[in-house]
């Protein structure tokens, strides 16, 4: 896991979702025609809260939802990346789907893989799912939400200034984030 995959990772954290890291895209009779690797899947209730922070005003309203099950498919990249390489491949989306259990119907599946293919979020009456580009260089597109480098540190920094008081609850399994803590 490179650095800005760990920055990703401490962002959603910190935004109420439990993930699951570098995910692995098997290839399969199914329609992957090559394994790939997704940088992380999230999942988030809406009634998240935490008692070190965690009120509704210390998370993103971009990527949360306080009615629906927030599902998330995220991409870190550090270095150069081409656009038209990020999310392209309907059947990994579709595997991402799946990965998260939600959706029964292939219907409903098929429908929102097809939107999430051309839009960054996908919703129906009880989930939200969204597509997100993490990255050091500002680039956006309709096929995904990008949340910059830089606004992840600052949002670490944020944090770190209002939970000052606090700091024996302020431990990360992470030395990246625990050094931007201290």
């Amino acid at each position: 896991m490179n650095y800005l995959e760990e920055l990703a990772y401490w962002y959603f954290r910190f935004n109420g979702y439990f993930l699951l890291q570098n995910y692995v895209n098997h290839k399969n009779n199914k329609g992957l025609k090559y394994t790939y690797e997704t940088d992380f899947l999230g999942i988030r209730f809406p009634y998240v809260s935490e008692y070190i922070g965690g009120n509704n005003e210390d998370y993103n309203p971009e990527i949360i939802s306080n009615t629906k099950i927030m599902c998330v498919m995220g991409e870190s990249k550090a270095g150069q990346y081409r656009k038209s390489d990020i999310f392209k491949e309907q059947n990994k989306i579709k595997d991402n789907l799946l990965r998260f259990g939600i959706l029964s119907s292939n219907d409903i599946i098929d429908n929102a893989v097809e939107n999430l293919f051309l839009h960054h979020t996908w919703e129906n009456e009880n989930f939200k799912i969204i597509k997100v580009l993490i990255a050091e260089k500002e680039t956006h597109n309709d096929k995904y939400i990008f949340i910059s480098k830089n606004k992840i540190i600052n949002e670490i920094y944020r944090r770190k200034g209002i939970y000052r008081k606090n700091q024996d609850k302020l431990f990360f399994s992470s030395n990246l984030v625990q050094y931007l803590f201290s």
